[in-house]
């Protein structure tokens, strides 16, 4: 099923079939980070149950051979789900890869006990909605402590190391291989052609996709921009921004690891996200 996302939450009905509130509560799911904004998850409602599925047809072949980052946006879209449940009150019960001969069914989840939503339920309900993806400067400011504190607690509740690298020093060094994987994707002709046909206007009525304005340019010239990136190799160009944005204008920064190469492990990591 697709289900369109809205910038104000529906109330989540206090009486009325899990089908129902699971259908409230995928408002909130579908407004997860996905790599290039792919939205690469399909929901299917059972009487009792969500499934969450990979949906396949929408994975990047060429950037993401294993399905990796695609997975890790369907667990980032579970957790939207979780987040979702507790401010309307509601715990979940969820299975991750349950046993089946579906390797597409990464989550089974079912409403669980009534719950008084917390203060920071409250919070992280807040920030679904102003979330945003962007590939611009941060404010030179350093986290809060309590903040970064927070941030490994969520991380290491799921099992995935998180690393907040503030040192100028070591961000340059992963400043230098962020460009030179720019350099070599562009340098792709697959590369491009898989990106370019992912910038679209954010006018379309699927919402998917990136707007050409993450690339320096008008959202109407979205057309026009992918077009740009299939023919021409902008790594050169690509990989000094990166360094410049990476050193200069993040002043930490975040990398989640995972303990090993597996679906739940991306999972997890999708979830700390």
């Amino acid at each position: 099923m697709n289900i369109t996302p809205v910038s104000a939450p529906t109330p989540l009905p206090p009486t009325g079939t899990p089908e129902l509130q699971f259908i409230n509560l995928l408002e909130q799911a579908v407004l997860a980070p996905s790599g290039h904004n792919t939205q690469p998850w399909l929901f299917h409602l059972e009487e009792d149950h969500l499934d969450i599925i990979a949906d396949r047809t929408r994975a990047l072949p060429v950037v993401d051979p294993l399905d990796r980052e695609l997975t890790i946006s369907c667990g980032a879209a579970l957790d939207h789900l979780v987040i979702a449940a507790r401010y309307h009150g509601r715990d979940l019960v969820i299975k991750t890869c349950p046993e089946t001969e579906d390797s597409d069914l990464l989550a089974r989840v079912w409403l669980g006990s009534e719950r008084p939503p917390t203060a920071s339920d409250h919070a992280a309900f807040s920030a679904i909605q102003n979330r945003r993806t962007t590939r611009s400067k941060f404010d030179n400011r350093t986290l809060p402590e309590s903040l970064s504190t927070q941030c490994l607690r969520i991380a290491e509740q799921f099992g995935v190391e998180l690393l907040l690298i503030t040192d100028r020093r070591k961000r340059s060094e992963i400043a230098d291989l962020v460009a030179e994987g720019d350099r070599r994707q562009f340098a792709d002709p697959h590369f491009r052609r898989e990106l370019g046909g992912w910038v679209h206007s954010r006018r379309r009525a699927s919402r998917d996709g990136m707007s050409g304005n993450g690339f320096g340019m008008p959202d109407v010239l979205s057309p026009i921009g992918g077009l740009v990136i299939r023919t021409f190799d902008l790594g050169t160009g690509v990989a000094a921004a990166d360094v410049d944005k990476i050193v200069e204008g993040s002043p930490t920064l975040a990398l989640f690891a995972c303990r090993e190469n597996t679906v739940p492990d991306w999972l997890a990591t999708g979830r700390a996200l």
